[in-house]
């Protein structure tokens, strides 16, 4: 595992570790439980490694909102809006964004994501999402206690379904060559993990010219540098 990042809370603006955001974040929302109460929500928190770190995501998910909600807003977040199959691991079911609900039988351990989130997960339940079945990307989730989700998280009500309260931010990243600022992931080195790192400013991309893949820009996302993503 690398650096699990910091991030700012979008209720105080203050920013924590990815040790103490969960604790803080249960504080936080019970502090704002009487500002404009959009639903109650249950807490959700997303980790998942990348190249540059730790990644963390947590949101409150109305338990009303599909499965489909929660997938797309993981997509549009971290990962590409179409175009790859998902899946979420659920207490040995496994639901899928390719299938409809009446494609499969009731007693099949494969089913579709439209499904409502309050049907299938509780406080304390830890389940899993895979993302791109080729590269087999693995995020985990865990979920916490419903809190009052603040109206001041959300500028559309119709978007309320799954809203973000906090995000890691990315840390700062070092050329290899120059140690002055990068601005691009080389995926053929970190592929490789080599020693001396896998980070490029401009200046140094020409350093990388011997590789077949494509240098990559930095991006806040678990996927970067994977599969040509570019956020």
């Amino acid at each position: 595992m690398g650096q699990l990042f910091d991030g700012p809370c979008r209720l105080c603006g203050e920013t924590y570790t990815g040790q103490g955001i969960t604790s803080h974040l249960k504080r936080c929302l019970a502090d704002h439980a009487n500002q404009g109460a959009l639903h109650h929500g249950l807490l959700v928190g997303v980790r998942s490694d990348g190249y540059g770190g730790r990644y963390w995501l947590y949101m409150l998910v109305r338990p009303e909102a599909s499965l489909f909600d929660l997938d797309g807003h993981l997509r549009a977040t971290w990962l590409e809006s179409i175009g790859r199959p998902s899946a979420f691991d659920i207490e040995e079911r496994q639901y899928l964004n390719t299938l409809e609900a009446d494609e499969v039988g009731s007693d099949s351990p494969i089913r579709s994501m439209d499904t409502d989130v309050g049907s299938v997960i509780r406080p304390r339940t830890d389940f899993k999402y895979l993302y791109d079945l080729q590269h087999r990307d693995r995020f985990e989730l865990v979920v916490y206690d419903p809190y009052p989700c603040p109206s001041s998280l959300v500028d559309d009500p119709s978007e309320a379904d799954v809203v973000t309260v906090a995000r890691n931010e990315a840390g700062d990243a070092e050329c290899a060559t120059c140690e002055g600022e990068a601005s691009l992931i080389c995926p053929a080195c970190a592929e490789a993990d080599v020693e001396e790192g896998f980070y490029a400013c401009e200046s140094c991309r020409d350093e990388h010219d011997e590789h077949d893949a494509e240098l990559l820009p930095i991006v806040n996302s678990p996927r970067m540098g994977v599969g040509g993503f570019r956020g």
